[in-house]
């Protein structure tokens, strides 16, 4: 329970005067500043409460605009890891792509050494078979 104001205690003597648009109140002067103190003071309440509520209006706007960022950058952390996931898996997939083209140069190259060898062989076989049969071919026309 909330205790009277002073002006409403200490009221002493009133005489109103009540007319068609308007009331007089006749009060002793210390009551008179009693309640003109009071309601400078409720005018002052008021007059706070308004700048506080246009405040607080403005806070609200703001955090609901930071909540809002707060949302988007949420939003845009996910499509990140979802990227950071699709770039893991570009690597791994190059990974394996470099071992596949890895080994089919190993396969190359022993491709290549062995024809290498075949053409050596080749040539070789060709010259001695040319020598064998020139020297065979001498003999027999010598003899």
């Amino acid at each position: 329970m909330t205790l009277p104001v002073a002006s409403m205690t200490t009221l002493e003597e009133t005489n109103p005067e009540i007319k068609e648009d308007s009331v007089t109140l006749t009060l002793h002067v210390d009551d008179a500043r009693l309640i003109l103190g009071d309601l400078l003071d409720y005018e002052h309440v008021d007059s706070l409460l308004t700048i506080y509520q246009e405040k607080d209006s403005i806070n609200i706007s703001i955090i609901k605009k930071k909540e809002l960022i707060i949302n988007t950058q949420k939003g845009q952390i996910e499509d990140y890891k979802l990227k950071i996931e699709n770039y893991k898996k570009l690597v791994d997939n190059k990974d394996t792509e470099i071992g596949i083209l890895l080994a089919n140069i190993e396969k190359l190259k022993k491709e290549v050494k062995k024809q290498r060898r075949q053409k050596r062989w080749a040539i070789a076989s060709g010259v001695a078979g040319t020598v064998v049969t020139a020297i065979i071919m001498g003999l027999t026309l010598g003899n």
